[in-house]
């Protein structure tokens, strides 16, 4: 039993309150000979284990064994919003047909592609479907007249471009034949 306090006085072991118990009921010292009294621990208490702590389960939202349903896929709706807004923005500036056309056509095909994810039930967004495919024809139209003024604008400067230079070409013509001032003041108006 010395050897025992010798350990916990150096502090590699610690005495267990059952052997503190044990000495103090058979009259001996708690701790060594001679007397020496050194801290005294109060006897430990036995507890009993501890449950884990409780941590109630979430409620699944399916019955066990069924998956969730995957997230919708509403890019084909969302796409083609974009592409009708920006070709019906570019259809108010004739010469934007160039980007308007294509990104009509983009939308128009988007918006019907994601009208059958919402008729398969794969998407949920058949507000913005329709309403993308509507806008999409609309800037496609648009697209058209745009097309449609911008090329008669081409056509008429070209014409008027035509128109000047043959004139220009006669009147040169003309100066050189004429070879009496009258002629030449006469090809001048």
């Amino acid at each position: 039993m010395a050897s025992e306090s010798h350990q916990y006085r150096s502090g590699t072991v610690a005495p267990s309150a059952l052997m503190i118990r044990s000495r103090l009921r058979m009259n001996q010292q708690p701790y060594g000979p001679g007397g020496q009294q050194h801290h005294q621990y109060p006897p430990q208490r036995q507890w009993a284990p501890q449950p884990p702590p409780y941590h109630p389960q979430q409620p699944y939202p399916f019955p066990p064994g069924q998956m969730m349903p995957p997230e919708p896929r509403n890019s084909f709706g969302l796409a083609a919003m974009v592409c009708a807004i920006i070709g019906v923005l570019c259809g108010f500036v004739p010469i934007a047909f160039v980007i308007g056309g294509p990104l009509s056509v983009i939308a128009v095909v988007l918006g019907i592609a994601g009208m059958g994810r919402v008729r398969r039930g794969v998407a949920d967004n058949s507000r913005t479907t329709n309403i993308a495919t509507l806008l999409g024809i609309i800037a496609l139209l648009m697209a058209f007249n745009g097309a449609r003024i911008t090329f008669t604008a081409l056509n008429e400067f070209g014409t008027t471009i035509n128109t000047t230079i043959n004139e220009e070409q006669q009147r040169v013509r003309c100066f050189e034949k004429a070879e009496t001032p009258d002629e030449i003041l006469a090809c001048s108006r």
